[in-house]
């Protein structure tokens, strides 16, 4: 496996064998929907939330869906400020209105470093950007990484999406 060193990338982050440091050649992939796409994105959320768990590790890219989550309820443009129904976690967030009005494409590149239940009390509320439900799972991302806005056709569970390239790379 070659390594890449492209911006924002620590030098031993594996590039998944492409011979290009920019361009990645084939991905493991999971949808999301906005606003949450954006804020992996940011490195804001941490942690996203499943009702189901997964034995991969690694790479990850994440797509935007092309409609919004039901938790979403305002984006200021003035603010740059995004409101979510939220409960318990936070409800305001600052994100890059560039993140947020990608959809149906590849925002970034993160990478599933573990996945574990959600636990009601847990405190993890904040990292995940949304309240506990149960029987969840919190899957553990790291490191994001930007990359050019590909249209990705989204699907359930976890997909293949081939050349991605990292946004302002050559």
């Amino acid at each position: 496996m070659a390594t890449c060193s492209p911006i924002g990338i620590d030098p031993n982050t594996p590039c998944f064998g492409c011979p290009d440091p920019a361009f990645i050649s084939e991905v493991m992939a999971l949808t999301v929907r906005q606003p949450f796409a954006a804020l992996i994105a940011a490195g804001i959320k941490t942690l996203e939330t499943r009702a189901w768990k997964t034995d991969y590790r690694g790479p990850l890219l994440i797509c935007a869906a092309k409609e919004a989550h039901n938790l979403y309820k305002s984006y200021n443009l003035q603010t740059g400020t995004l409101e979510l129904l939220n409960q318990s976690a936070p409800a305001f967030y600052q994100v890059d209105f560039d993140l947020f009005r990608i959809e149906g494409a590849a925002v970034c590149v993160v990478d599933l470093v573990g996945v574990r239940p959600f636990l009601k009390g847990s405190l993890v509320e904040k990292d995940a950007c949304c309240d506990w439900f149960p029987g969840g799972f919190v899957w553990e991302l790291e490191k994001p990484r930007l990359v050019e806005p590909k249209p990705v056709r989204g699907r359930p569970g976890l997909f293949k999406v081939e050349n991605v390239k990292y946004r302002g790379l050559k």
